[in-house]
């Protein structure tokens, strides 16, 4: 990370950093994960940190400061709606005709599934939404209704897997969601 820092802060021609993650393991305290967050500046000393919204949101706010300073913006892209399933390898058995097991037969997300497992990374946006100043992609609104979230869209399959979008689904996304504004909004 500092490397990309330092890069991005000598090239003015980077105008808009865009930071992208799955969160889960930075903001939920069952992950088995442990965060380290550099204390010193000689010597890579380094303090333990245990995964939670507010321990991930004070380092994402000293991250987006640390941006800002060096005269950049900064915009952050949610993960996809998921619940943990294969939904590209669901679509892959469909389309060719297999056997489609899982809870959902028709490769859907079940919303209710989606908001349980990832609760926690979903307070975790919320809290950036109503606490930092970042122009924010979320998904939510333009894939899921009240029940379902979509995982194809006008014939094209969204997912590649469990969190992240086909090249196709990412093209479809952006142009439906107008991502291109949002950059040109959040740019210096």
């Amino acid at each position: 990370n500092e490397s990309v820092f330092a890069y991005a802060a000598q090239h003015a021609e980077i105008r808009t950093v865009v930071i992208s993650s799955p969160w889960i393991t930075q903001v939920s305290p069952s992950s088995g994960v442990k965060l380290l967050r550099k204390t010193g500046l000689v010597n890579a000393q380094f303090e333990v940190l245990s995964p939670s919204v507010l321990t991930t949101l004070e380092q994402l706010k000293l991250t987006v400061e640390r941006w800002r300073q060096v005269g950049k913006q900064v915009v952050l892209v949610a993960p996809p709606p998921s619940d943990g399933s294969e939904l590209g390898a669901c679509w892959e058995r469909s389309l060719r005709g297999q056997l489609t097991l899982g809870a959902e037969l028709d490769c859907a997300l079940n919303r209710a599934s989606y908001e349980g497992k990832r609760s926690e990374v979903l307070k975790f946006l919320s809290s950036v939404e109503s606490g930092l100043a970042i122009p924010m992609i979320r998904f939510d609104a333009q894939l899921c209704g009240t029940t379902t979230c979509a995982t194809s869209s006008s014939g094209d399959v969204l997912y590649r897997d469990s969190g992240h979008f086909t090249h196709a689904g990412s093209l479809r996304l952006a142009q439906n969601m107008n991502w291109a504004a949002t950059l040109r909004k959040a740019a210096p």
